[in-house]
């Protein structure tokens, strides 16, 4: 059958043609979207624990291990038209046919290991060591069917697609397709003091976290090969003090560092979709979060009556956020990832 927006532009100018005459002279933009897709995902995940205790009372060992793959198959098929009413936008519009096919592979390990040592009477040395490991691979082949005047919509495993044309290799574009692969290597090294009474339970350490991150990229038909190092600190004391069994009041303080992706930190700009265009930014930095908690409840059991005070507060710095800058002329607009201050959020 031929492309479904030729029937939908003869509708809508004999339903609607003169409000679209008086609205010509003021839009910007117009655009219709279709698409289809199907998706195919297989995964499975396992884990294992096990704990001895030691002959010292208090003394005793922890490993755990979790490991999760998960395999997927997604294909998708989208038209795109567009009509731009500005003569400053340089054209009259486009039409545009895409195909993508994007097998992916991901798969993780994390082993953790765990030694707590008394040191005397209430206080406990706790030793954390974590690694993990993942990989992901994405591999997304593009194809432009932009000249083509029609299609065929057929039935294939229950999903509406279109045939694809025998010789469709040859409609590949090296420019939009892309392939990646990230490995990432994280160490957790935690050290922890534990202060244990009938009322009181004080918990107070630091975590150090090595991470290696290697990306190999391809986009525009550019091999790109990145790594990254860094070293986050994490520290943390979480502070409990019980009058009764039905009385608490809890204390909870972290700090977190959080990186920029590796993608982001890419100095591209993809511009598949002139409407909504998306550029990387490789001067971003890492951002460093607070956290703080409050919480106090208490329960009449005679009475059968209680009450809950909660509070949080959380503050970020160079938080990594997305700035959008419009163009009046096409209606288009361009996202960017950026750095900000002033980003807070309380609740109570």
């Amino acid at each position: 059958s031929a492309n479904p927006f030729d029937y939908v532009a003869m509708y809508e100018k004999a339903a609607y043609g003169d409000v679209f005459d008086a609205l010509d002279s003021v839009a910007i933009n117009s655009s219709m979207n279709e698409s289809m897709s199907t998706n195919d995902n297989f995964s499975t995940r396992g884990n294992l624990q096990i704990n001895r205790r030691l002959a010292k009372p208090g003394r005793n060992i922890t490993f755990r291990g979790n490991f999760s793959y998960s395999d997927s198959q997604n294909k998708n098929f989208s038209t795109n038209s567009v009509k731009y009413y500005q003569a400053a936008a340089g054209s009259n519009g486009y039409e545009r046919k895409r195909y993508s096919a994007t097998p992916s592979t991901n798969w993780s390990y994390d082993l953790r290991l765990s030694y707590t040592e008394p040191l005397m009477k209430n206080l406990f040395l706790q030793l954390n060591y974590s690694f993990n490991n993942s990989y992901n691979s994405s591999d997304r082949s593009t194809y432009i069917f932009d000249e083509l005047t029609d299609y065929v919509m057929t039935l294939s495993n229950n999903y509406l697609l279109p045939t694809l044309p025998t010789d469709y290799e040859q409609y590949r574009s090296d420019s939009l397709s892309r392939y990646s692969t990230y490995r990432t290597q994280r160490h957790d090294v935690q050290l922890m003091f534990r202060y244990v009474t009938d009322k009181m339970n004080l918990n107070a350490g630091v975590t150090y976290m090595p991470q290696h991150t290697e990306m190999s990229y391809q986009y525009f038909g550019i091999d790109t090969l990145l790594t990254r190092d860094v070293y986050n600190i994490s520290p943390n004391v979480r502070f409990r003090y019980r009058w009764s069994k039905q009385t608490n009041l809890i204390v909870y303080y972290r700090g977190t560092t959080s990186q920029p992706s590796m993608t982001d930190l890419l100095d591209i700009t993809d511009d598949s979709d002139p409407l909504n265009i998306t550029k990387g930014n490789p001067g971003l930095k890492p951002s460093f979060s607070n956290n703080v908690m409050l919480s106090f409840n208490t329960f009449n059991v005679d009475a059968q009556r209680g009450f809950n005070v909660y509070a949080n507060f959380n503050n970020t710095l160079n938080s990594i956020s997305r700035k959008a800058t419009y163009n009046e002329a096409t209606g288009a607009t361009t996202t960017q990832p950026d750095n900000i201050n002033g980003n807070w959020r309380i609740s109570g």
